[in-house]
């Protein structure tokens, strides 16, 4: 949780959050994964928040389960869940082409 960018901001180069997480997959945490993205932006310019983990392929139970974008518990099977997640995700990243100043 660091709060002074200003370091980074000197370097004038993009600055990016990454190992980032909701909280959980569902809407709660699509609502918090919303918020992490704007205020990076509104607040410290960051240009990019990756989240970990992409896709999820923990167990029921498990520590975890249920906070990524996407969940495969079974992997090999070919079946996923496309996640609230991701839903916010599309929502806030798709509204400006590549290189909008």
């Amino acid at each position: 949780d660091f709060q002074d960018f200003s370091a980074c901001q000197r370097l004038e180069k993009p600055i990016w959050a990454s190992e980032e997480s909701s909280s959980y997959d569902d809407l709660n945490g699509a609502a918090c994964w919303g918020r992490v993205i704007n205020s990076h932006w509104v607040i410290n310019k960051i240009t990019s928040s990756i989240m970990w983990n992409l896709v999820g392929a923990y167990y029921h139970g498990t520590n975890w389960y249920g906070s990524s974008m996407m969940t495969s518990v079974e992997p090999w099977s070919g079946h996923y869940e496309v996640n609230p997640v991701i839903w916010a995700t599309a929502h806030v990243t798709q509204f400006t082409e590549i290189g909008w100043n």
